[in-house]
């Protein structure tokens, strides 16, 4: 429930902040490019609160898994699949934040040096690798 919880917070100051960026996370390069400017501090800054974003979402997925897998639910049946019904909606989510870091990232390779994003590039390959 926590978990549920704090995705909803992070959906809301997602909004928030970026209020361009829809609740369900659908929007268009051109958008993004626009919410992310041209400022490449904001650019950076925005990478890593989608990386937090996408971590919230991972763990939530982790954690309903987890559940599953430690309870007697059988995905065929009505119980496991009450309990699988969250993961429709983080498998949406992840897609969109995939997409969104692999945007974001190309802009930032584009105007800084490679050493300056290893820490960007490490935790997009631990995220994606989940």
């Amino acid at each position: 429930m926590y978990k549920n919880c704090w995705i909803i917070f992070a959906i809301l100051l997602s909004s928030v902040q970026h209020s361009e960026i829809r609740a369900n996370l659908e929007v268009t390069d051109e958008v993004l490019e626009r919410v992310a400017g041209t400022d490449i501090n904001n650019v950076f800054q925005l990478t890593v609160e989608v990386f937090d974003y996408l971590d919230t979402e991972l763990r939530l997925a982790e954690t309903v898994i987890r559940q599953l897998n430690t309870s007697i639910a059988i995905s065929t049946l009505t119980s496991g699949q009450c309990r699988l019904s969250p993961l429709i909606q983080v498998i949406q989510d992840c897609s969109h934040l995939y997409h969104f870091t692999v945007k974001l990232l190309f802009k930032l390779h584009a105007c800084l040096p490679a050493d300056t994003l290893q820490g960007h590039r490490d935790r997009f390959h631990d995220q994606f690798h989940r």
